[in-house]
């Protein structure tokens, strides 16, 4: 449907199911492939396929194919959302190939199907694929090869690493990178310092945000917290929001079913409970829980809550007091079992998909997680960076605040092994040649990578003389949908003027009078045009013209005329004596007539063929030679014989039906 990089293939054997390559939203999957080439041949007796995640419909049936061997197919269970193992008598292979064969459902229309695809295609014996980005090398290139001896070391050197990623708030794309890696070239030895920028993780339960943030976890006497699903793009709605004593904020999961939705947590003593002071999220904006089971030390309680009646204020919570038999455990999981689901509308299906329900509080006596620290404990962090497979620790400053927002957070390299990873930032040597930067997970250090620099100052630069080149005064004099008309003054030296339009031939230019040419694509998307003054002075007029607007005026040209002779030819054949309806009586009564014959005199061979020349002339310069010729045959046919009209009748009936 669109250029979707983060459902591409590789995504397929990364080793991370959180990633997927998927195919064909709102079209039909069967018959799209995926084929996996192995570095070495393999010898197995199975591969496992674990379908991508989400979605409103699912693969039952795939083809495997071995080598290019011959194909058999293979059931798709629900077992597959998970990994599904599948068994074939034992081969060595080099090429797995995989085509859909079936979905479900599988309907003849597609709109409002999500794709499908494979979050895993694991092969026994084969490591997950790894990708890196090499820079351009053609700058470290020319520095070592055309400086003299010792220059290259005193230019200033920089390198900017930004990792692709979509929206947070974008439910239905992920991050085109889920981790950075890039390799690239050190012209010279160098030192540099190394700085970047890093974001909460914001769509996994179970990565570490709160030791982030700075909140002991159970091994440190506090409490480590998780759940089945938090709510992407939301790093405020984290399952820790549900215990820190503060009803302002909510866990809360993805949109979909909620049943079935959990928080747990684990603290460093067993706990002991017999009721929730529960805090619901009521607000008209999220589900409502009607029934949680609470499971502790292998024993489980199913309480329902009263009816909860929605408030208009955002953010509006409701406290319900829950009793129940005592539990006691160092795990406690509470799990949504019953649900009133408030809902919105699903952007593939257009159907109803319930919103996530809002736990501000639970409200479990002596198992508060107290108040967030106001910024980010200054540690030495490991695991965020390493270059060339050597950690790089590095520390992360900024607030709490920030952090729950989703906004970034700056960090810089550090020594880990200072005492009380206090030492200040550090600068990193690089030897001349080919370098490799990695990020880490997110889901394993809490925090994703977005920006990595590398800087290396150099020796002070000499003074250096400026350009005096001037950028002229253009004023725009004439705006309209099909044309532009500019003046420019003060043009002393070579320009690109760009029209932001969308890149077509059908633009033209001139300057001062003086053709520019075609445009040139500039900005990937806009029309350029190079003015030189030297060709058309220091002071001009520029006019831009959609010149194939010039033949939708013809066209329109050509259908008033149309209309005006077809008025004409009705107030005339109604005029007493003309023969029109009004001469007779009987003319006024409706009949009916063949729509495939014509009642009326055919015309003379030759005035028929005139009139088929002259539609067809019109159509070629209006359409195509092809529609001309089909056009002007039609017309003399059905001018030359009384059957004629049929062909007109069936052929643009059957002409319309092929557009749509």
């Amino acid at each position: 449907m669109t250029l979707t990089p983060d459902a591409r293939p590789q995504l397929a054997v990364d080793g991370a199911p959180a990633t997927a390559w998927t195919v064909a939203a709102f079209s039909d999957p069967v018959g799209e492939r995926i084929e996996v080439t192995t570095p070495e041949p393999v010898t197995t007796d199975s591969i496992t396929l674990r379908q991508a995640p989400g979605g409103n419909r699912r693969i039952t049936q795939v083809g495997l194919r071995l080598d290019g061997g011959e194909q058999f197919t293979v059931d798709l269970g629900p077992e597959s959302d998970a990994g599904q193992e599948v068994t074939f008598p034992e081969q060595t292979f080099e090429t797995l190939d995989i085509e859909i064969l079936d979905v479900d459902p599988h309907t003849e229309t597609f709109a409002g199907f999500s794709g499908v695809g494979f979050a895993e295609i694991a092969i026994p014996g084969v490591e997950p694929a790894t990708e890196a980005v090499r820079v351009p090398v053609d700058l470290t290139d020319a520095v070592s090869g055309d400086l003299s001896p010792g220059a290259a070391e005193k230019l200033p050197l920089t390198y900017l690493f930004t990792r692709l990623r979509s929206s947070a708030t974008d439910r239905i794309r992920s991050d085109d990178e889920v981790h950075l890696s890039r390799i690239f070239d050190v012209p010279v030895e160098r030192t540099f310092t190394v700085e970047g920028t890093v974001r909460l993780r914001a769509d996994d339960p179970s990565a570490p945000v709160e030791a982030v943030l700075g909140l002991p976890g159970a091994a440190g006497g506090g409490v480590d917290v998780t759940a089945s699903d938090v709510l992407e793009g939301n790093a405020a709605a984290r399952p820790a929001a549900a215990l820190d004593g503060d009803r302002t904020t909510a866990w809360s999961p993805g949109l979909g079913e909620q049943t079935g939705q959990f928080l747990e947590f684990t603290a460093a003593e067993p706990v002991t409970l017999d009721g929730l002071d529960l805090a619901v999220v009521t607000d008209g904006r999220h589900s409502v829980p009607t029934e949680l089971t609470v499971e502790a030390g292998g024993d489980a309680r199913v309480v329902s809550l009263p009816d909860l009646e929605d408030l208009p204020a955002r953010g509006t919570t409701t406290l319900v007091s829950l009793g129940f038999d005592e539990l006691t455990g160092d795990t406690v999981r509470v799990t949504v079992t019953g649900v009133r689901p408030v809902t919105t509308t699903d952007y593939f299906s257009g159907a109803a998909v319930p919103l996530p329900v809002g736990i501000a509080e639970l409200g479990i006596a002596g198992v508060d997680l107290g108040p967030l620290p106001d910024s980010i404990p200054p540690v030495c962090r490991e695991g965020l960076l390493d270059i060339d497979g050597t950690p790089l620790a590095v520390r992360v400053s900024g607030s709490t605040a920030d952090a729950l927002a989703g906004r970034s957070l700056s960090f810089e390299a550090c020594d880990a092994a200072a005492p009380d990873n206090a030492a200040a930032s550090i600068a990193v040597p690089l030897s001349a040649g080919t370098h490799t930067l990695t990020s880490g997970s997110g889901s394993a250090t809490g925090l994703d990578v977005d920006q990595v620099v590398l800087s290396s100052p150099g020796a002070p630069l000499p003074d250096m003389e400026l350009s005096t080149a001037t950028t002229p005064t253009v004023e725009l004099d004439t705006v309209d949908p099909v044309s532009f008309e500019a003046t420019v003054t003060g043009a002393t030296d070579p320009f690109w003027l760009v029209l932001g339009q969308s890149h077509s031939e059908g633009w033209e230019a001139t300057a001062g009078g003086k053709d520019l040419g075609s445009p040139t694509l500039v900005d990937g998307y806009a029309n350029g045009w190079y003015v030189d003054p030297a060709e058309v002075g220091t002071d001009f007029t520029v006019t831009m013209t959609w010149t194939p607007q010039r033949w939708v005026w013809m066209g329109l040209a050509l259908t008033a005329l149309g209309a005006l002779a077809c008025l004409v030819i009705i107030i005339v054949g109604r005029r007493p004596g003309s023969g029109g309806s009004d001469d007779k009586e009987a003319d006024s009564t409706p009949a009916l007539t063949s729509p495939f014959r014509s009642a009326g005199p055919t015309v003379h061979p030759l005035t028929a063929a005139g009139a088929g020349v002259v539609a067809a002339l019109l159509a070629t310069v209006l359409f195509s030679p092809v529609i001309g010729v089909v056009t002007g045959v039609a017309a003399g046919v059905a001018l030359a014989t009384t059957r004629g009209r049929g062909l007109l009748t069936v052929g643009a009936v059957a002409a319309f039906g092929g557009q749509l």
